[in-house]
């Protein structure tokens, strides 16, 4: 509709106005949600909610990692155990369909063996000092996105559950 301002002839339309500004209103805080749950770790494996921790040390099992990971990009998947006196190996089993999602790069320290047993994979170390806390850490790469749920326990012992979600 054209409507006369003075000297001018001015076209306007205040229904598709309104809601132009609706629109961007919605996509201003859409950009706003956004750029919050980046800073907040939601979108990678940095921030506050992207670490996790499973276990306790006082539990003798304790995992760090990350919830929120993206697919090809390095991760860490850290493991701390106690290690009973008098023991000189300890083994740590995963779930093998766990293992199945990641390009596993490298072990720190290196296994001396690996098994594969009842769905799970046991890796043995061999230990330097028989006493103490032992920190093992996997160095991997999410080959698939999605959510993935991992087991991982000390032999003869209960296992811990961590969750993640591998972004595309």
């Amino acid at each position: 509709m054209t409507e006369r301002v003075g000297d001018l002839e001015i076209g306007q339309d205040l229904e598709f106005q309104r809601r132009a500004w609706a629109v961007q209103r919605v996509a201003w805080i859409g950009m706003l949600l956004f750029i919050i749950a980046a800073l907040l770790g939601l979108l990678g494996d940095s921030g506050p909610l992207s670490n996790a921790t499973a276990g306790s040390e006082a539990d003798g099992l304790q995992i760090q990692y990350h919830r929120f990971m993206r697919q090809g990009k390095p991760m860490s998947l850290t493991v701390q155990a106690e290690v009973p006196a008098g023991q000189n190996t300890l083994r740590l089993r995963v779930n093998r369909a766990y293992l199945d999602r990641f390009q596993l790069d490298q072990i720190t320290p290196d296994p001396e063996s690996v098994a594969a047993r009842d769905g799970q994979l046991v890796y043995e170390f061999a230990l330097e000092n028989p006493a103490g806390q032992v920190t093992i850490k996997f160095n991997m790469r999410p080959e698939q996105g999605g959510f993935v749920t991992g087991e991982i326990g000390l032999d003869g012992s209960e296992t811990l559950s961590i969750n993640q979600f591998i972004y595309p």
